[in-house]
């Protein structure tokens, strides 16, 4: 007598109040009751459409179904309640993990949040579950499941602390949460940042601890597994993990065979060859060197691993193309060559070989510290070959202290004559061989290239000085020993002659001994005074040709007609009554003039010159100066009566005796009209001189463009 909703899951009355809908659109009864239906007459179900249909006296009605399932999720949850209060009065110890009321208890959580509306519908089941998984023993279960739940970290955290393995594996379930949620975003927030990496580190943390305790207590193949592990999370993680802290986690744990691979993987050379030198594996570092993308490393490095490993680190070095040598050199200083290593064996001396011929490096440094571990060589023909180079880019200063330090002479005096110290170089060279002097020719023959004749007379007399106090004590008779000196020094230079060496012989030798020498001598000495007279001669002769030249010069004219015009006023020259000048150019100006066009292109001072000049040769007049005294006498009167100074203050400055105020008019204007005829000012160096002069001066340029204005009013 009455419609009700049944359940089939619970076997409940689900509602008794179903709202029926009449078909044509009209509102059909709300009530279950048949009375208001005027009886049932039968009820079916559309196969296609699942919709259900009543028929009444009254009608056929439609049963509208709205959010059927909504109390689904509480029912399984219900019935799983059931099944784990059940469960829970079995000792832990006693249960099985097979258990099928276990089975459906887990079957009917996992529907249960299936059917769940909402994501707080959700998380109310999963909290549940995992409760329920807690209290059944399932440990590692809960804490999968707590981590998908909105339970607070700090919580769970705690009731999982005391099992280290439930506690790895919540953390792994709430990082793997954490990926999921930021894969594909692109600014990451940092809090984001701050728990992976907070997530990250306490699982490392919790692998080394289990690492260390499969060490003690665990097989050899817990622990190869406990470290493959460890590994793969590290290496993993590593866009996740803060380095510090890594590095000090570690360290902690004495794993320094996962520290170098985990320094590997985030590409920090720096800590690599670190552990590397720390352990005594240069091979191991040399190749991180290698690896690296920057070379300070080896900047940094290379001093302590050239003591160990030279050769390889070395050959690493020329492998680098963008490699600083220069910044190599602190590393090549520690290089120790073994004692009696022949110089081509040198490794040192190889890659400095390496930079200057093949690199083709011009930098000081490397060219001086080549030179000082030449010097230090006990052969000193390669510091020779060295110094003989067409181009050298060494300090010779620093290699003249080198070789000095290293008793290197011979290298010195090179070094001398490359400084143009001759006279040190052959005071050196003499006293490094007394009985050998051809260094000391060397030098004088260098300096009779690039010094002075003064300088080279003198080194060949000390040269031969040298000689005479070398041969003084021989018994050799005083021809002999002249002749000796004499072909020291007469194959190399011409200029020691007698007079330079006689000081330096002994006594007993006799003047009959010098007299080849002497001839000698005197031929060249007429040979000189020869020459001398053909300079004289020379020199006669192009004085008469200048003096010829200048009488011709005071005889040359120019011819000017009567129609001559000047350029500056274009009147005729005769016309005016005045002075003109005619200039080689044939241009011709009137006195007054070329002053005027001349003036314009002077310099301020040859301008002020020309004023000066112009006053001193026209003087005022004697009306003028009758003026002036009017003026000095009316001054005067002004200071009987306190207007002015004392007459020693109103006298007139004295006149420099050698200035342009102190000329006659007539030397005045002689000086003037050689000023104004030194050049044409219209093809001379004043004309030249004003090619970036402007053609108007700011004034006529603003009065040109004045005349060029459009009047708006037209």
């Amino acid at each position: 007598d009455r419609l009700q909703a049944w359940c089939h899951l619970s076997e409940e009355c689900a509602n008794e109040n179903i709202a029926l809908a009449l078909v044509g659109g009209s509102t059909g009864p709300t009530a279950g009751s048949a009375d208001l239906l005027g009886g049932f007459q039968a009820i079916a179900t559309d196969a296609v459409t699942r919709e259900i249909w009543v028929a009444s006296m009254s009608g056929l009605f439609r049963l509208a179904t709205n959010e059927e399932d909504r109390l689904v999720w509480s029912i399984f949850l219900t019935k799983a309640r059931g099944l784990v209060a059940g469960l829970q009065k079995t000792p832990v110890g006693a249960r099985d993990p097979t258990d099928p009321d276990l089975t459906e208890a887990l079957r009917l959580f996992r529907l249960a949040v299936k059917y769940a509306k909402t994501d707080i519908q959700r998380d109310y089941v999963m909290l549940e579950q995992a409760e329920a998984e807690h209290a059944l023993g399932r440990l590692a279960e809960a804490a999968r499941t707590w981590a998908k739940t909105t339970k607070p970290f700090e919580e769970v955290v705690l009731r999982l602390m005391p099992q280290r393995a439930v506690l790895k594996a919540y953390l792994e379930e709430c990082l793997m949460h954490l990926k999921q949620h930021l894969h594909g975003v692109r600014d990451v927030p940092h809090i984001d940042q701050a728990r992976h990496t907070l997530l990250s580190t306490w699982i490392i943390e919790i692998q080394l601890a289990r690492y260390a305790e499969e060490e003690f207590h665990g097989t050899e193949k817990d622990q190869e597994t406990a470290r493959d592990e460890l590994m793969a999370f590290l290496l993993d993680s590593t866009d996740a993990l803060n380095r510090e802290v890594t590095y000090s986690l570690l360290s902690s744990h004495g794993r320094s065979d996962l520290l170098v691979q985990y320094a590997k993987k985030i590409h920090d050379t720096d800590c690599v060859v670190g552990h590397c030198i720390q352990e005594e594996k240069w091979a191991d570092a040399i190749k991180a060197l290698s690896e690296a993308e920057s070379e300070e490393f080896d900047y940094k490095y290379g001093p302590t691993i050239i003591k160990h490993e030279p050769k390889a680190l070395i050959e690493s070095w020329i492998r680098k193309p963008r490699i600083n040598p220069v910044k190599l050199l602190p590393a090549l200083m520690n290089y120790e060559a073994p004692e009696g290593t022949e110089p081509s064996s040198n490794l040192a001396l190889a890659y400095l070989h390496h930079c200057i011929e093949r690199l083709k490096l011009e930098d000081v440094p490397i060219h001086n510290y080549m030179f000082s571990c030449l010097a230090r060589l006990r052969d000193e023909d390669y510091l020779l070959d060295f110094i003989a180079r067409p181009r050298t880019f060494y300090d010779p200063r620093y290699a003249l202290r080198v070789c000095m330090a290293e008793n290197n002479t011979r290298a010195c005096v090179c070094l001398y004559n490359t400084l143009g110290l001759y006279e040190e170089a052959v005071e050196l060279a003499l006293a490094y061989s007394p009985d050998d002097p051809e260094l000391a020719k060397d030098s004088a023959q260098m300096a009779s290239q690039y010094a002075d004749e003064d300088i080279t007379k003198r080194l060949w007399v000390r040269i031969a000085q040298r000689a005479v106090e070398r041969h003084r004590d021989s018994n050799t008779t005083g021809r002999t020993l002249i002749q000796t000196v004499f072909d020291e020094v007469d194959d190399r230079a011409s200029l020691v002659r007698v007079e330079d060496v006689l000081p330096f012989f002994p006594d007993h030798v006799a003047v009959e001994d010098f007299r080849d020498e002497i001839e000698k001598s005197l031929r060249h000495y007429n040979e000189d005074l020869i020459q001398m007279k053909e300079d004289m001669d020379r020199s006669a002769t192009t004085a008469e040709s200048v003096r010829k030249e200048i009488r011709e010069l005071r005889n040359r004219y120019r011819v000017v007609t009567r129609a001559q015009r000047c350029i500056k006023c274009g009147k005729r020259l005769f016309a005016a009554d005045n002075d003109f000048f005619v200039f080689p150019c044939k241009h011709c100006f009137h006195h007054r003039c070329l002053r005027s066009i001349a003036v314009k292109k002077y310099s301020f001072e040859l301008r002020d010159r020309v004023e000066r000049l112009l006053h001193a040769a026209n003087p005022p007049e004697p009306q003028q100066a009758k003026r002036g005294s009017a003026r000095f006498s009316a001054d005067a009167v002004r200071g009987l009566f306190g207007g002015g100074g004392s007459s020693e203050e109103r006298a007139p400055e004295p006149v420099d005796p050698n200035s342009d105020e102190a000329l006659t008019p007539e030397q005045a204007r002689e000086k003037l009209e050689a000023i104004l005829a030194s050049e044409c000012p219209m093809c001379g160096g004043p004309m030249i001189s004003s090619i970036s002069d402007p053609f108007l001066d700011p004034f006529a340029e603003q009065a040109e463009l004045r005349t060029w204005a459009l009047d708006p009013d037209v």
